[in-house]
C-alpha cells in the first residue's frame, strides 16, 4: 500500500511570544523546512520575510512513520 507523505499535521504544538514549535508526521524521511514571514497591511497585503533560527529533531516510530519536531524561534525579537 502506498501512503501519502504527510500522514498528519502540521500542527502547532506550542507557541510562545517569539516562537512556535511544529509536529508534521510523514511516511519517509524529510528535511523539514520553516519560514516565517510578517503580514504588512499597507496598500493591501504584502509579506516580509522575518530572521528565525530553527532546530530540529525526527523521531521514526515505525516502518512508516517519522515524527518530525522543529522549533522555529524569531530572532527579531532578541535584537
Amino acid at each position: 500500500m502506498k501512503l501519502p507523505v504527510v500522514l498528519a499535521g502540521p500542527i502547532l504544538r506550542r507557541t510562545e511570544f517569539d516562537r512556535v514549535y511544529i509536529w508534521i508526521a510523514c511516511s519517509d524521511e524529510f528535511d523539514i523546512l520553516a519560514e516565517l514571514y510578517e503580514i504588512k497591511k499597507e496598500a493591501g497585503f504584502s509579506y516580509e520575510t522575518v530572521k528565525i533560527k530553527t532546530s530540529a529533531k525526527t523521531v521514526r516510530l515505525g516502518d512508516k512513520l517519522f515524527v518530525n519536531g522543529k522549533m522555529v524561534n524569531s530572532t527579531a525579537f532578541s535584537e
